[in-house]
């Protein structure tokens, strides 16, 4: 009898301790990527697409085809995983290298309430040999058993249906561009309004400044934790969570809590009116590209000031739309 009434305040103690390490994972990718803008004048891009992993040759920004797990790699002490070969060498010592990128576990990017830092299978869906570039500019990896992925997502605004895949190969006007490279099938309108509308912090083919946040740092989300399937946790059958955590633009690595709606300055809106894919703690059988984690009752965040903080799932549309989006210019109360 004792020890069931004292195992509930073991496992909340544990929980506690796993929620705190989580948000201090947050906080140092947070800080990672205010180092990088420190440096670039603008947040990491969310890379190439979903068939492409990060490759240092190409330096940082819009040239740079890895995700931002990638690009802020250097400024958490990861300078020899980022650098993990060169256009110089051989084609075998490239691809050993990104073999090795894609299967060394970075304890930082995974939330202990969830799962630790091990190989899991590519998935559905999956790219078992993603595009790195390369001295032949279409160099892919070698055969992988497997690779790791990441627990958290870069916020990427209102624009889930302009991912892209990717070029086939590196070439300088294969850049994801308003004039189409990179581009895949979309329209010409698709093309102006992804780069024109989207309202998150990471985007393919732009660097998003901090003086384009224009609603303030502090009510932005910049990385959050990710929604994910329990069943599926260590399988890769969950298609937003089924390649490497270094890989380009994929709702593996980004996700979008303004979408669908894009908010407007000086519009009333109220949570009839307004639709927005609510956060949700993982639960089973309800696949989605959604905010959340397997903590009960909130989220955690890192803002773009650096701040980590604790969202409840029950948190209003309009502010959790608000904080997704970087330039709506509307006026929310505080929220938790």
């Amino acid at each position: 009898m004792l020890v069931g009434l004292l195992l509930p305040a073991v496992q909340q103690a544990r929980e506690a301790a796993r929620n705190m390490q989580c948000q201090n994972n947050l906080r140092q990718m947070g800080l990672a990527s205010l180092n990088y803008e420190s440096s670039l004048q603008a947040f990491p891009t969310s890379g190439w697409g979903a068939y492409w992993i990060g490759f240092s040759d190409y330096g940082l920004g819009v040239r740079q085809p890895g995700g931002w797990h990638y690009q802020i790699l250097p400024f958490m002490e990861q300078n020899t995983l980022f650098n993990y070969a060169s256009s110089s060498d051989s084609t075998s010592v490239q691809q050993a290298g990104a073999r090795t990128l894609c299967t060394t576990p970075v304890a930082m990017f995974n939330c202990p309430s969830r799962r630790t830092p091990v190989m899991f299978p590519f998935g559905i869906y999956g790219v078992k040999s993603p595009y790195f570039g390369g001295s032949s500019g279409s160099e892919r990896v070698s055969t992988l058993e497997g690779t790791y992925r990441s627990d958290y997502a870069i916020n990427g605004g209102n624009a889930t249906a302009s991912w892209l895949d990717g070029p086939a190969s590196y070439e300088p006007d294969s850049i994801p561009t308003t004039s189409g490279g990179g581009t895949g099938s979309m329209s010409a309108t698709q093309k102006s309004d992804y780069f024109s509308k989207n309202t998150g912090i990471a985007l393919s083919g732009k660097m998003v400044s901090m003086a384009e946040i224009y609603d303030g740092t502090s009510r932005t989300f910049l990385i959050v934790e990710k929604y994910l399937v329990p069943d599926h946790y260590m399988l890769g059958n969950d298609p937003h969570d089924n390649q490497s955590m270094f890989t380009g633009t994929d709702t593996d690595t980004l996700r979008f809590p303004g979408n669908p709606s894009r908010l407007a300055p000086g519009t009333t809106y109220n949570s009839a009116s307004l639709h927005v894919y609510s956060p949700y703690q993982d639960r089973k059988g309800m696949e989605g590209a959604y905010v959340g984690s397997a903590h009960s009752g909130g989220f955690n965040a890192v803002l773009c000031d650096g701040s980590v903080r604790r969202f409840s799932y029950s948190i209003d549309k309009l502010p959790f739309a608000a904080y997704g989006s970087r330039n709506d210019g509307q006026v929310v109360s505080d929220v938790e």
